[in-house]
């Protein structure tokens, strides 16, 4: 049986690493495409912006 350190590092580790990779999946495949080249590109997005002005 491992230490139970490098039990917790290894859990650490794989767990921020998967979720890291859910974040860029849902990320991805939640955008409105109609093909690849779409998927990855930049332009065209509906991005609003909020502007903060000091009271």
């Amino acid at each position: 049986m491992p230490i139970a350190s490098v039990k917790l590092s290894h859990m650490i580790e794989t767990s921020s690493s998967t979720f890291l990779f859910g974040l860029i999946i849902v990320w991805l495949l939640h955008r409105d495409h109609s093909n690849l080249k779409d998927l990855f590109s930049k332009k065209d997005m509906n991005v609003i912006t909020i502007k903060w002005r000091p009271c």
